[in-house]
């Protein structure tokens, strides 16, 4: 079976930065960590996807959260050796008992 993931590597290859557009970024971003006034104000990146960046796929939240959030979310609940209950192991690790 193929596996449908994206290949972080090829991000690079993807986008591929103008060096001079990103030096001039960087003495931007340079001065206002100096407190210095720049000669224009650093932009958010914004605009449209490349047809060769529209492979990137989205992020999937809901995947995300549910194999890997929801599992540690369930593991803290679970009282850890040495309680009987999740109220006793809770007061013991807030200081309350």
């Amino acid at each position: 079976m193929e596996s449908c993931a994206f290949d972080v590597v090829r991000l690079r290859e993807l986008y591929q930065p103008d060096p001079a557009r990103m030096a001039l970024a960087r003495q931007r971003q340079t001065a206002l960590w100096r407190g210095e006034k720049p000669d224009a104000w650093p932009a958010i990146i914004s605009g449209a996807l490349t047809s060769a960046q529209e492979v990137i796929p989205t992020a999937n939240l809901k995947e995300a959260f549910e194999s890997a959030l929801l599992p540690s979310i369930g593991q803290a609940l679970n009282p850890p050796e040495g309680f009987k209950s999740q109220q006793e192991a809770l007061k013991y690790w807030y200081g309350l008992g």
